[in-house]
């Protein structure tokens, strides 16, 4: 016998509906587990973004701290051009002072020339050696004041890089206090001294990870351009270092050599001065000698004169006359008796006499003369004397001061 069903149709349907509603949810219930299992993280989702950050973190802080380490040497190599130019400058300062000692000494020796006698202050091949030794050192004086001033201005140049260095420096390390400070270097320290700054092909490699610009610069890397910028200023600042002191250094042994060949050659003028003026002194004294006995003969002969033309004149009072003296002596009494009998003694005696009196008065005027000749030579002797006293004092403070140690 069939079954016939009791329940209603309607009754039937209302389940059958649950049952398709609860199928088809379970199937998207399914579908939609199989989707998110698909689209959804891991479980440990958490532990692997934190290992990914801290790589990115880890690797910019490297690349940094190979940014920093450039940068550090670059500023260390800065240091040492900065040193360099210093030395540099003491030298031109030390050239310079001793220009300016030289110049004194110059004006001292002028001063000690000055002080001769007038007729001694001709000017002469020694004022000439002077003047040209003033005008020398003035020229060589200006020229390392410019040098200096260029050394000057170069030296504040570096200071500015410096000073952008290490902002920079203080800037980019900042992010490097989580990593240890050793890498392998950019370039070592032996292309430092060699090359004496670092290159461009010395930079890392890692510079600008995750940059997109050319040679791995990128404004949000760890080589930016202002990186580039500050290294290349420096790189520029220490190329011109290295001229500067390769220029000053040249300026400075011309500078010495000049000043030793003007001061050699001036103290050589002034001994061949006092070479000339000892001469001149020692034949004016041979002149002097010869005066001195050409006077003693010309008042000996004087005396002689001066005696003789008493001896003619006989004595002053008549009374005083001998007989034989007496121009009537007996003799010449008997003689003129007869007529045209007369003797030139009277006249012989009067020309005697006058013969005697030009002889004294030219002896006395060559006398007068030969003292005034004498005293113009024991003047010009004293004056040469002074003169070459003046020389040898000026001479003597050349070769004092020569070494610049006062």
């Amino acid at each position: 016998m069939e079954i016939v069903g009791i329940g209603t149709q309607n009754w039937k349907s209302a389940s059958n509906q649950s049952i398709d509603v609860n199928n088809g949810l379970i199937l998207q219930s399914e579908s939609d587990c199989t989707r998110l299992r698909r689209r959804d993280p891991v479980p440990f989702f958490r532990d692997y973004v934190l290992d990914l950050s801290n790589g990115v973190a880890d690797k910019y802080a490297r690349s940094t701290r190979e940014v920093v380490n450039l940068l550090r040497n670059t500023l260390l190599s800065l240091n040492e051009s900065t040193k360099a130019m210093l030395r540099s400058k003491e030298n031109l300062e030390t050239a310079l002072e001793n220009i300016r000692k030289d110049l004194q000494l110059n004006r001292e020796t002028a001063h000690l020339r000055s002080l001769k006698p007038k007729e001694e202050r001709l000017a002469d091949g020694a004022d000439d050696l002077l003047n040209a030794e003033r005008l020398h050192l003035v020229n060589l004086k200006q020229a390392l004041e410019a040098k200096h001033r260029g050394v000057d201005e170069l030296l504040q140049q570096l200071a500015k890089s410096r000073a952008a260095l290490q902002k920079l420096l203080s800037e980019r390390g900042r992010v490097c206090d989580l990593v240890c400070g050793v890498t392998r270097p950019a370039y070592s320290r032996q292309s430092t001294r060699d090359s004496g700054a670092p290159g461009p092909g010395n930079r890392p490699s890692t510079c600008g990870v995750g940059g997109s610009g050319a040679d791995g610069i990128d404004a949000l890397g760890s080589y930016t351009p202002q990186c580039e910028m500050v290294i290349k200023d420096a790189e520029d600042l220490m190329r011109r270092c290295k001229l500067v002191e390769g220029d000053v250094a040249e300026t400075l042994d011309e500078v010495k050599r000049l000043q030793k060949t003007a001061h050699k050659s001036v103290n050589d003028g002034l001994v061949k001065k006092i070479s000339e003026t000892v001469t001149f002194d020692q034949k004016l004294e041979l002149a002097a000698a010869d005066s001195r006995r050409t006077i003693n003969k010309a008042r000996r002969w004087e005396s002689f004169a001066a005696k003789s033309l008493g001896y003619n004149l006989g004595p002053e009072k008549y009374s005083d006359l001998k007989a034989r003296e007496k121009l009537d002596r007996p003799i010449i009494r008997v003689y003129q008796r007869h007529p045209g009998n007369q003797v030139p003694e009277a006249q012989e005696i009067i020309k005697a006499r006058n013969y005697y009196e030009d002889s004294l008065l030219t002896t006395r005027r060559n006398i007068g003369l030969l003292q005034l000749s004498q005293r113009r030579l024991e003047e010009d002797m004293r004056a040469k004397k002074l003169a070459a006293s003046a020389d040898l004092a000026a001479l003597r403070n050349r070769r004092k001061k020569a070494d610049h140690r006062w």
